[in-house]
């Protein structure tokens, strides 16, 4: 109904919702009277990314993009801050493969002020371009200069880069279905390439080696 106030007189609305990335675990909006169309297929992702999500998330989707990508990359950590050098090797090889940093976002799948990598700033020698807690006087957020994107899939979902390095990645098994979307949401968020940061110790984790 708020909506409707914005209108014009005959004026249509499009309501874009996906449940298999609802990480904030929001009830569905009750949408009566509106057409339905549903679609399961990921034009995002490109294939060898597709094919890893398929074989180790129980998320069901189909393939779109015919692109071969190039790959999925997984590291294993045991302690949170190893994840700080196995993320500056990652950058290091990757800006050496072609990439620029700003085609990289690294990611966190968990609250980004509850991450290693929170108000770092550099990671491989790169500076850090992340959300400073402050916002102008427009009301918008106020980043850092850095080039090289830190964010949580939180805050980052609804985009991409051509590069993720998804770190963080711990599932709590207690809530395995919301773990699922926060990961499904980080990993699709990729289009060329993705690393992962894992707890290797984590009996959820293991099914990502080896693939």
């Amino acid at each position: 109904e708020i909506l409707r106030l914005f209108l014009r007189p005959g004026g249509k609305i499009i309501w874009l919702e996906d449940c298999d990335q609802n990480i904030y675990e929001k009830q569905p909006v009750v949408l009566n009277q509106f057409v339905r169309y549903k679609s399961k297929i990921n034009y995002r992702s490109p294939e060898t990314i597709t094919k890893f999500i398929q074989d180790t998330l129980s998320i069901d989707f189909e393939q779109g993009n015919c692109l071969p990508g190039l790959g999925v990359n997984v590291h294993g950590y045991k302690s949170a801050e190893e994840q700080i050098k196995i993320a500056g090797k990652i950058v290091q090889q990757l800006v050496r493969d072609g990439f620029v940093p700003n085609d990289i976002a690294v990611i966190t799948c968990t609250g980004y002020n509850k991450s290693v990598f929170y108000k770092r700033d550099q990671i491989g020698g790169i500076d850090l371009r992340y959300f400073t807690d402050q916002y102008d006087d427009n009301g918008d957020q106020i980043m850092t200069d850095g080039v090289l994107l830190f964010d949580s899939i939180f805050r980052f979902k609804g985009q991409e880069a051509a590069s993720i390095i998804l770190v963080d990645v711990d599932p709590t098994m207690k809530k395995l279905t919301r773990s699922e979307r926060v990961l499904f949401c980080g990993m699709t968020r990729a289009t060329v390439k993705l690393d992962m940061l894992v707890n290797e110790e984590n009996e959820f984790n293991s099914q990502f080696f080896n693939r």
